[in-house]
């Protein structure tokens, strides 16, 4: 997990009081969690109106929270921005994730720019269960690749 998410869920526990724990585990399919959820984390460098969720992440932590009895949150940052949406719930809602293949960067990671075909959708910003407008999380060059 980079050093930018971590500030993200540092962000999410101050505001929310949710004391989220941090998966230990490098291949963990999701970043946090606690005795109600688990969280997939990202930290976006550019704002969009709808922020992407990729379908392996989706279909994994929904099927994983279900069996633990738990509700999948997706946690996204944008400098001084925090959103949170209740996956478990818009899902039970039939929310239309507007599921498509998409040509995206194989990785963030490495910079790595090759492209790959992702099956991804979409959350509205509007549709976020909860957002937190803060000063807690700043993009530094420092934070962005560790």
């Amino acid at each position: 997990m980079k050093t930018i998410e971590k500030e993200v869920v540092r962000t999410f526990n101050n505001k929310t009081n949710a004391n989220l724990i941090l998966c230990q585990f490098p291949y963990a399919r999701y970043d946090a969690f606690n005795d109600y959820h688990i969280v997939e984390v990202k930290y976006r460098h550019k704002w969009y109106d709808d922020m992407i969720i990729e379908f392996d992440k989706y279909s994994f932590n929904l099927l994983y929270a279900h069996l633990a009895d738990k509700k999948f949150l997706y946690v996204v940052g944008y400098k001084n921005v925090l959103l949170s949406f209740n996956i478990t719930d818009l899902t039970k809602d039939k929310y239309d994730f507007r599921w498509e293949w998409r040509q995206m960067p194989k990785t963030t990671e490495f910079d790595n720019s090759e492209n790959v075909a992702k099956f991804v959708g979409y959350l509205n910003t509007d549709d976020c269960e909860f957002r937190f407008d803060t000063t807690d999380i700043v993009q530094t060059s420092s934070l962005n690749h560790s």
